[in-house]
């Protein structure tokens, strides 16, 4: 126990780094063993050589990472830089899809006879689902400096709950889901739920009814109330993404299925559930980022609206101090003790001397231009987008000892490029799409010649029988049989599905409820590799 524990807690990255490395080993004997034959195959391998080396070189520091606490690890600072994560992500990506798309082809070469049938996770698919789990645990540690398995403890549940839920395709619909968010969990956000806990309870814990208690109550309501639509668009943008005929398609190429994924049940599929939730989790994870993000600044903007706008409330400033400027230098925060405003209600007196009223978002004067200005908080002044601190402030005196990303957190100042996470999703799901559906079309056409199989092995090939795969048509003799390309299958005049063809190249037409006819395509490598023998 204190093994796996040590595996998998204290040390998570180390079994990562090492078992990735140890999964290289027979990546390079089939390197060797098959030689590359053209330029192609050679620039493929030369740059997979050349990312896993940059891999294990960028990523020897998760040796030395060690797990106390979740508190300890909390409490350390971490800086995370979107641009930083985000090519971490796509490179941890290309190279560990890479590795799996190897092992595909390496298991392939091993068992190029034997024909599997699309029941299940097959041989083939396993490596794709370990890429996946590799993926994955990077990424959350990568977010989180916590151990991945710890991580997944937290989420799971939660995250499985919410994709369980679904616009339209899902095991609880949103009529339900949306009664029990916005009526039952918001009346556990007040101040009242105190009266469901004992005297004693109350008098151990200290939990006397406060101005501040009340205030953390309502505004944690308040963004659970905005979480929902959040919530809403995000589950939209998943289904958008997942249930379509490129996804659908993707799905059967990889794990050799023939499914529909609009037809199918919730769960009465294991892989086809866990695949979906998983990323439809992920999607919704990446979506409502942008509500954790900007949560504050949208509660705070619609309720001055409210009050001032709706209610017609009078908005008087009542400021005193001196207010710093604020700015990033040097890799730290700094303040200029000479750039500063002094502030008496609304009247700011400028470092220059110069005297403002504020009037409406505007700073007046009558010797200069004016200048705009946004009050954060009692603490914080943007004048003309220049940062200003009160000196006698809780964050004057801290910010100097922060790094940038916590400074702007402290400064209220939101990191808009969280917005980029919905935008790049959006962006790979339309490529993706256009290539997917490209390969969807096009790909697995061409001559098709029978195989002699016996005990789901090939025995021969016999070139004199042959049929052709033309558009979305299956040429046989003189008859033709429609094609369905999301699920990759062949269906008769009756609509009824009489064969199937995979990735690999193989293609199975049905006589009977006996008999089956397999076809090889002339193109494909199981072809060639048959044929060499």
């Amino acid at each position: 126990m204190r093994i796996v524990k040590d595996i998998f807690i204290k040390r998570p990255m180390m079994w990562h780094y090492y078992l990735s490395l140890f999964l290289e080993i027979p990546i390079v004997f089939w390197f060797i063993r098959n030689i590359p034959q053209n330029i192609l195959e050679w620039t493929i391998m030369v740059g997979y050589i050349i990312i896993s080396v940059i891999y294990y070189r960028v990523n020897r520091d998760d040796l030395k990472y060690y797990f106390v606490s979740v508190s300890e690890q909390l409490s350390k600072e971490y800086n995370l830089k979107f641009w930083k994560y985000f090519f971490s992500f796509i490179f941890n990506c290309v190279k560990f899809i890479s590795m799996g798309v190897f092992f595909q082809v390496l298991l392939q070469s091993l068992f190029r006879e034997l024909i599997i049938p699309g029941t299940g996770i097959t041989i083939y698919s396993l490596p794709i689902l370990v890429a996946m789990c590799f993926i994955l645990s990077k990424i959350l540690f990568y977010l989180s400096k916590l151990p991945p398995v710890y991580l997944l403890g937290y989420l799971t549940i939660p995250l499985f709950i919410f994709s369980l839920i679904g616009i339209e395709k899902s095991l609880l619909s949103w009529t339900f889901a949306s009664i029990i968010l916005s009526s039952l969990i918001p009346q556990f956000l007040n101040e009242d739920i105190r009266l469901l806990q004992t005297k004693n309870f109350i008098k151990i814990m200290n939990l006397n009814a406060d101005n501040e208690s009340k205030e953390k109550l309502t505004r944690l309501r308040y963004q659970f109330l905005l979480f929902i639509p959040f919530l809403y668009l995000a589950l939209i943008f998943s289904e958008l993404l997942i249930y379509n005929d490129e996804f659908n398609f993707l799905y059967n190429y990889l794990f050799e299925r023939h499914e529909n994924i609009q037809t199918v049940s919730y769960l009465s599929d294991l892989n086809m559930t866990v695949t979906v939730t998983v990323l439809k989790a992920l999607v919704v994870l990446f979506t409502i980022i942008i509500f954790f993000e900007f949560k504050d600044i949208i509660i705070d903007k619609i309720s001055k609206f409210v009050l001032i706008k709706v209610l017609k409330n009078e908005f008087k400033v009542h400021l005193y101090g001196q207010y710093n400027r604020a700015f990033f230098k040097n890799k730290k925060w700094q303040f200029d003790e000479s750039d500063y405003f002094s502030c008496t209600k609304d009247r700011f007196q400028s470092s220059n001397k110069d005297v403002y009223i504020y009037q409406r978002g505007i700073l007046k004067t009558d010797s200069g231009s004016p200048k705009n200005v946004k009050i954060v908080s009692e603490d914080i002044l943007i004048v003309d987008d220049t940062y200003y601190v009160k000196s006698t402030s809780d964050i004057y005196k801290t910010l100097s000892q922060k790094n940038k990303s916590i400074g702007f957190k402290l400064l209220k100042r939101p990191d808009y490029s969280v917005i980029l996470f919905p935008l790049i999703l959006l962006i790979i799901f339309i490529f993706g799409s256009t290539l997917v559906n490209n390969m969807m079309t096009n790909n697995f056409r061409g001559e098709y010649v029978l195989a002699n199989v016996t005990k789901d092995s090939i025995k021969s090939i016999d070139k004199s029988q042959t049929i052709q795969f033309k558009n979305d048509e299956i040429l046989v003799n003189k008859g033709k049989y429609k094609v369905n390309n999301v699920t990759m299958q062949i269906i008769n005049n009756n609509d009824e599905i009489i064969g199937s063809y995979t990735k690999r190249g193989v293609l199975v037409l049905k006589e009977d409820s006996q008999n089956r006819k397999y076809y090889i395509l002339k193109s494909s490598q199981l072809y060639k590799s048959v044929t060499s023998k």
